[in-house]
């Protein structure tokens, strides 16, 4: 009954980091990169905002679920929310600017 009553606690303590990482992520991504990062892509000019969007489409991807899972590795499903939101912006800011995707 003990090892039973550990297993569950144990079970508990993981699903509570998890959430707590997924507030986290959300946090990062709702301030920092929603309000934050169009302030930054609407100094830069078009070449290093076009860098910029070539390299965030390769994190947002595949590839970054990939080099995630190493750093992060369940969490990684609640860590790819910072990427897709910057992938996003910079996507907004180069059609705001009618630049090719």
């Amino acid at each position: 009954m003990n090892a039973f009553l550990n297993v569950l606690l144990a079970i508990a303590i993981v699903a509570v980091i998890f959430f707590l990482f997924d507030l986290f992520t959300r946090f990062l991504v709702n301030k920092v990169v929603h309000k934050k990062l169009p302030k930054r892509l609407v100094k830069l000019d078009d070449t290093k905002l076009q860098k910029g969007y070539v390299s965030t489409k390769k994190f947002a991807g595949r590839t970054g679920y990939i080099v995630n899972f190493f750093f992060t590795g369940l969490l990684v499903f609640s860590y790819m929310r910072i990427p897709k939101a910057q992938y996003k912006c910079y996507e907004a800011e180069m059609i705001k600017r009618g630049l090719a995707l």
